[in-house]
């Protein structure tokens, strides 16, 4: 089974470069023979040279183990085409080998700065595109070249270098990322999920291209260069870069031919046709050089908008199944777009916030939120929140985070997160309850109790401490124990809650003894204190089986006033406490 696949992968392996190879070979022998026979005069370099094109667009779609018979097919290629065109020498091997080294080495500097899959994709890109296949690769071609025409054809040496490097760049620059999205299918792919009515529109565009070229090249008798400017930036926002990279290649070609021909603008130039070839190269690198960033600028954007769409899709389809509500709002006030659970947080449809400014959220929230977002500019990075219940969902707690969208000078807008936090608000208050409760009793702990006798004492008004304690609690735990006496304490705190008015507030301060805040005179409290003992000791506090234990309270007792402090007031009736039960317990005293 492993034998197969690999044998299966060999042959894939060998069918891929055995492809490339005929690609390379019949693109390359058209290409270069038509640009020889159209833009040179059988001696000196051509005009444009987009053969080599093809070798390194084969290159960087192709792993190096087929580069050697991709080399091996342009070579024979190139030799076959200058056969043809030039007639056969033994000069004439050299420029094979000459254009294939260049082909490689722009291929090895983009392929290891891993820039291969789209030629125009951002401005890094096509900076590297531009200094390896436009300046670099050519240049050493072009030394390496100019000195073989020299040694043939005795051409001089420094105008055939700037031609061969004006001509193999601008072949680089102009046909190479056409001829890559040619040979990957990007075109078909993207013709083919265009609709019939964007087809026609990119159809009008180039033949207008074409047309508006053709015209200014072939048959305007005044300059008109600017022309072809106007079209191919037109077709680079309709079409993108593959529209652009076409258009470029349209415009070089037909300007080529016809300024070789002696017909344009260019050839209103005086001096020989090697100056106009070269005005022409200038004239296409101006082009280049702006036309290039525009395309890596509109592949940019429009893999930008293409993953914020993607994005945008996905965050919908998750607030979609969200119990949150995300709610983007413009730098007016005004809200653009709304998502989640919102009729579920706040009571209205999404219908009824869009578009609507940020009072559609403030009437159904408290007064904080409209102030919130008054002041959403000044807002820190973070934003703020604030948890609210909304009218229309008044069983509801929902907090509302607030943060700005910024911009360089000011607030461009600002998203409001509501999220349902009733439960979690519950799961606290019970957290708080149950820290606050003393677990064998169920009355407040000493610390809690503490606190809100120092919060009712600050209010003011009549009120009274009392402190009491459990008569012979420690026989209790001794004779029965620790489970029992838990029991007695329970029971004894239940039977004086139970007593109390909704007013007065019970906690456990320590072991045995209870405190008691009664919000009312001396006499009342006292009144109370006594029906306290009473419920106690009337009935068996424990009963099980055989055991019944009957037990007693001691009670001290204070009044509470603006001149003494809730710690002397403790003080008091501890004193009070002790004297009581000194003197016989089961009982109140009031603390002098």
């Amino acid at each position: 089974m492993n034998s197969a696949e690999i044998s299966v992968d060999h042959g894939d392996s060998r069918g891929r470069g055995a492809d490339a190879a005929l690609t390379a070979a019949l693109c390359y022998f058209v290409l270069a023979a038509a640009t020889i026979h159209l833009t040179s005069d059988g001696r000196n370099h051509a005009t444009m040279w987009p053969a080599d094109a093809v070798i390194l667009a084969l290159l960087l779609q192709h792993a190096r183990k087929h580069w050697p018979v991709i080399l091996a097919a342009g070579w024979v290629a190139n030799l076959a085409a200058n056969a043809v065109t030039r007639g056969w020498t033994i000069g004439v091997l050299p420029y094979g080998a000459i254009n294939m080294a260049q082909s490689c080495i722009a291929a090895l500097i983009l392929t290891r700065t891993g820039r291969v899959d789209n030629l125009l994709r951002d401005l890094p890109t096509v900076a590297i595109f531009i200094l390896s296949a436009g300046i670099l690769a050519p240049l050493l071609g072009a030394l390496a070249g100019s000195a073989v025409s020299m040694v043939n054809y005795g051409e001089p040496f420094g105008p055939q270098v700037l031609r061969w490097f004006m001509s193999n760049s601008m072949g680089y620059l102009i046909a190479t990322p056409c001829l890559a999205a040619l040979f990957d299918g990007s075109y078909v792919r993207n013709i083919q999920t265009m609709p019939t009515r964007q087809r026609l529109e990119v159809l009008v565009l180039h033949a207008s291209h074409a047309i508006t070229t053709y015209v200014v090249f072939a048959v305007a008798r005044v300059p008109l260069l600017f022309l072809p400017i106007t079209t191919l930036t037109l077709l680079a926002f309709r079409t993108g870069r593959l529209g652009i990279q076409l258009g470029i290649v349209t415009l070089a070609l037909i300007g080529a031919m016809q300024t070789f021909l002696g017909h344009g603008p260019l050839n209103m130039i005086a001096g020989d046709q090697q100056l106009r070839d070269f005005y022409f190269q200038v004239y296409v690198a101006v082009l280049l050089l702006t036309a290039l960033p525009i395309g890596a600028a509109i592949s940019t954007r429009t893999e930008a908008l293409q993953i914020v769409a993607e994005r945008g899709e996905a965050l919908r389809l998750i607030l979609g199944q969200s119990r949150d509500v995300v709610l983007g709002f413009d730098g007016n006030g005004a809200c653009r777009w709304a998502d989640g659970s919102i009729e579920r947080l706040i009571g209205i449809d999404r219908a009824a916030i869009l578009g609507r400014t940020t009072e559609v959220i403030c009437l159904l929230a408290p007064p904080a939120l409209s102030r919130m977002l008054a002041d959403v500019g000044r807002m820190a990075d973070g934003g703020e929140r604030l948890e609210f219940t909304p009218l229309l969902r008044s069983h509801l707690t929902v907090e509302a985070a607030v943060s700005p969208i910024p911009r360089t000078a000011d607030t461009a807008g600002f998203v409001i997160v509501l999220r349902d936090v009733t439960e979690r608000k519950a799961a606290e208050r019970a957290v708080r309850a149950e820290a606050q409760t003393d677990d064998v009793t169920g009355v407040l702990t000493r610390p809690s109790f503490r606190r809100i006798g120092a919060t009712t004492k600050r209010k003011g008004g009549a009120s009274c401490l009392a402190l009491i304690d459990i008569d012979q609690f420690n026989s209790i735990n001794e004779t029965y124990g620790h489970e029992v006496g838990n029991a007695v304490l329970g029971e004894i705190a239940r039977r004086l809650a139970v007593h109390l008015r909704e007013t007065d507030i019970i906690g456990r301060m320590g072991h045995d003894e209870f405190a008691i805040l009664f919000e009312c005179d001396l006499a009342t409290a006292r009144t109370i204190g006594e029906r306290l003992i009473e419920a106690v000791r009337s009935t068996p506090v424990y009963t099980r089986d055989t055991v019944s234990i009957i037990a007693t309270i001691s009670c001290g007792m204070t009044a509470l006033d603006q001149s003494i402090g809730l710690d002397d007031a403790f003080e008091a009736a501890d004193r009070a406490l002790r004297e009581i039960r000194r003197t016989g317990r089961n009982g109140i005293l009031i603390a002098a």
